[in-house]
């Protein structure tokens, strides 16, 4: 997710740990990854059991939005949904993680994206989570093992649930879960790091595995954390951190060329790797090996406060470092999408730590940083809920959320310096952001109204108009994918999940 918001909740922060490791795409024919919940599943070979109720699922076809479909499938089983979507955008997978902790979850299912159309169960595949659509009768679905970490990945027929070719085990033949696996976006490929840290990459279009040239660290306490992949999906980095003093080493990996650098020295950390759209370009948190602070959730979440942020080329040279003034720390930073400029988030630096030894951190201003020419520009304060986006033409930052002692607004500042403010807005709260997923040329925020109660999801279009999305109630969950974005909301009794798909697919 590429919003800047800083203050995360136990709730969210799982949510992106997991999108680290479980984000799934499609093989040959590139569908939609699929993204799943943090509900821990009790297994029992290669399959989660009981199966749910999904045959009553149905879709329904709303108006159009902002030039996507929009559909809606209810009523929905208590859980977190997995999506995989068709390079067509015509046929949904489905599979739903129990929100209750119990060691249940839905059968996987699929249905057409058309009015009137009933999901149809996946046979013998309970819990599977769907990957991506090879063709119109055969998924990629992967079955989580441990830690939501893959045990293997299954190509089925969806009508008789029947692998079409052998299973790829992710233990490889070592007999050991991988330490972590990282999807690319269009899940062409899978990059593992195993056991040792030896790395391999899933080609899911030949349906083979590949090793990469690695040189294992000697320290076998590292926690793989971090990762990103480049725009062509060439190159991905990821970062590899000590548990205890939050020293950490760079890897950058070369998928073409089938090898895996290391990039660091003694004494230096890295953290929040993010590739520039054209894949030439790597910014990423430059500490000292000390800290000030960073946050580690299971060994796939990553977050560290850091007073520099260095632009690398794909081999890991510097290209240009920017370095906060005292007293400031940087915890985010965003790409624009002509690859020229990053927005930064600034916080001031309390002094202190918290009881779990993070930095505490004071009010964040909000920069951004012309790296080629060197220039920076302060585009003011950000309140305590908050998040940053550039707008679709790339020279626009949209700035939601609440201004210091003022009521919550929308700030719309352009590359020279004027600004648009919208105020009289409901609330963007912190576990209801910004959702930087575009639905045509708009931006998805999540509201509640003036007594505070969640008021359903909003749509920014770029003349400054906010659009009802037709999703009421409390915003659970935003997935998103080429070409599509899926929504699940809860209103009363009711939790459904809408689907945006582009005009476009």
């Amino acid at each position: 997710m590429p919003h800047l918001g800083r203050r995360l909740t136990v709730a969210t922060t799982v949510m992106l740990g997991l999108l680290a490791t479980v984000a799934c795409s499609p093989p040959a024919s590139p569908g939609s990854p699929g993204v799943h919940g943090s509900q821990e599943l009790a297994r029992t070979d290669d399959q989660i059991v009981p199966p749910g109720l999904t045959g009553s699922l149905v879709v329904e076809a709303l108006p159009d939005l902002a030039g996507a479909r929009h559909y809606r499938i209810r009523p929905l089983p208590n859980g977190y949904p997995a999506l995989a979507l068709s390079a067509d955008g015509r046929r949904l997978a489905m599979q739903f993680a129990r929100f209750d902790l119990q060691a249940e979850s839905d059968a996987l299912s699929w249905a057409e994206l058309q009015d009137g159309a009933t999901a149809r169960p996946v046979p013998g595949r309970s819990g599977f989570i769907p990957v991506g659509w090879v063709d119109e009768d055969t998924l990629t679905v992967m079955a989580p093992g441990e830690d939501w970490r893959a045990s293997a990945w299954h190509r089925i027929d969806v009508e008789t649930g029947l692998d079409e070719r052998p299973p790829i085990h992710a233990t490889g033949g070592t007999g050991q879960a991988p330490r972590a696996t990282f999807h690319s976006p269009t899940g062409t490929q899978v990059l593992i790091v195993r056991p040792d840290f030896r790395a391999e990459v899933l080609d899911i279009a030949r349906w083979e595995l590949r090793p990469l040239r690695t040189t294992p660290p000697r320290d076998r306490e590292l926690h793989v954390v971090g990762a990103s992949w480049s725009g062509d999906e060439r190159r991905a980095a990821f970062v590899l951190r000590g548990p205890e003093d939050g020293s950490a080493v760079l890897w950058l990996v070369d998928l073409a060329g089938g090898a895996v650098q290391a990039v660091g020295r003694p004494g230096r950390s890295f953290a929040t790797p993010r590739w520039a759209p054209n894949g030439r370009h790597l910014a990423v948190g430059v500490g000292d090996g000390r800290g000030p602070g960073y946050f580690l959730y299971s060994g796939v979440a990553d977050w560290m406060a850091v007073q520099r942020v260095a632009v690398l080329d794909p081999e890991g040279a510097e290209q240009a470092v920017f370095k906060s003034d005292p007293g400031w720390l940087l915890t985010d930073w965003l790409w624009s999408p002509q690859v020229d400029r990053l927005l930064l988030i600034c916080h001031s630096d309390m002094g202190r730590r918290d009881p779990e030894g993070l930095p505490v951190l004071g009010p964040a201003q909000l920069l951004e940083w012309n790296w080629r020419e060197g220039g920076v520009r302060a585009l003011g304060r950000l309140g305590q809920a908050y998040g940053v986006s550039y707008a679709p033409d790339g020279r626009t930052v949209v700035v939601f959320g609440e201004s210091e002692g003022e009521q919550p607004t929308i700030r719309i500042v352009g590359d020279q310096g004027h600004e648009k403010i919208i105020s009289g807005l409901s609330s963007v709260t912190a576990l209801e952001q910004v959702f930087t997923p575009r639905v045509g040329e708009g931006i998805l925020l999540a509201a509640r109204d003036r007594r505070g109660a969640p008021a359903g999801l909003r749509l920014l279009l770029p003349d400054g108009r906010v659009l009802d999305t037709g999703v009421p109630g409390a915003v659970m969950q935003v997935l998103e994918g080429p070409g599509w974005v899926g929504v699940t909301a809860s209103h009363g009794v009711d939790t459904s999940l809408h689907v945006f798909v582009q005009d476009s697919r």
